[in-house]
């Protein structure tokens, strides 16, 4: 699978008496594509059994680890897109959205 990283949005406020300090919410997005049917000729993956548990897994990771994962103070799962497919239907996409917490600047 092809996995991206997105940057979706930042949602800042003061944090503090004087607003030298501020708080942010980012929200992270996740997507992954995968081939529509599995090609064993080139490598074992694919369909729509593959995709998910891709998904799963990631999301389980960052659960875990939820204030552990990497430099974040605290990131949980916020929502799961919908599949979609590409205008040829050889290549499905899903994405999936993470809320990194409380990080102050």
């Amino acid at each position: 699978p092809r996995i991206g990283i997105e940057l979706t949005s930042i949602s800042t406020t003061p944090f503090g008496i004087g607003g030298d300090t501020h708080i942010s919410d980012i929200l992270v997005t996740i997507i992954v594509w995968a081939p529509v049917n599995k090609d064993t000729s080139v490598v074992n993956f694919g369909g729509m059994a593959d995709l998910e548990e891709t998904m799963r897994l990631i999301r389980n990771v960052i659960r875990t680890s939820a204030k552990t994962f990497y430099t974040f103070s605290w990131i949980t799962p916020r929502g799961l897109g919908p599949i979609t497919r590409s205008t040829n239907n050889k290549i499905m996409q899903q994405s999936q959205d993470f809320m990194i917490r409380f990080k102050v600047e």
